[in-house]
């Protein structure tokens, strides 16, 4: 029978170490061979720390793309992509549409993903000669998650083409509705 071979577990706590503790009991079985689950960067980050140094237990993390899981063992893979590769798709993108069109990249300082994103596209634009980095400007949403008044007189006095946002779509909510303010509707990438 699959219960034999399959075994389901769930945090619902709301608890930001709810995969870690779950993956403790799951890992507490003796004929564990392999764990899956744990979606989002942090959860897998957490989990991996937990599995990296056994031998025995296969993981897979199902959509994480933070560039540390893989230094996390040979028995650690992810099915996401890399940061670097998503950067690169950004900047390909963005060459492609919007060739020598200045880009604002907004970003969230409370988000792994977005900070990494951000790090990911800052070290490829450093690769590109230096009057097409000049058409990257860098900007976070603050706590409530709207861009700062700084960059939203950029857009407003028209120095800004097109965005490029390195949030989950969850954590755009306000940015977007800010934004469908404006007078001036703006492309982005995300």
């Amino acid at each position: 029978p699959i219960s034999k071979i399959l075994r389901v577990m769930s945090d619902t706590s709301g608890s930001p170490l709810g995969a870690e503790k779950v993956a403790r009991q799951l890992l507490l079985d003796p004929n564990l061979v392999f764990l899956t689950g744990f979606p989002s960067s942090h959860e897998s980050l957490l989990v991996s720390n937990l599995v990296q140094n056994q031998n025995d237990t296969l993981v897979l993390f199902v959509a994480s793309n933070h560039q540390d899981l893989s230094m996390r063992g040979p028995n650690v893979f992810s099915s996401g992509e890399s940061m670097d590769q998503i950067a690169e798709s950004f900047l390909q993108i963005s060459k492609k549409r919007f060739g020598g069109k200045k880009a604002l990249v907004i970003s969230n300082p409370r988000a792994v993903y977005s900070v990494n994103l951000e790090r990911a596209l800052k070290s490829r634009i450093l690769e590109i000669p230096l009057e097409l980095r000049q058409n990257f400007v860098f900007a976070n949403i603050d706590g409530s998650g709207r861009l700062k008044t700084d960059s939203l007189e950029q857009l407003l006095n028209g120095t800004i083409d097109f965005l490029i946002i390195t949030m989950y779509s969850d954590d755009a909510d306000t940015l977007l509705a800010q934004l469908k303010g404006l007078p001036k509707e703006y492309p982005f990438i995300t």
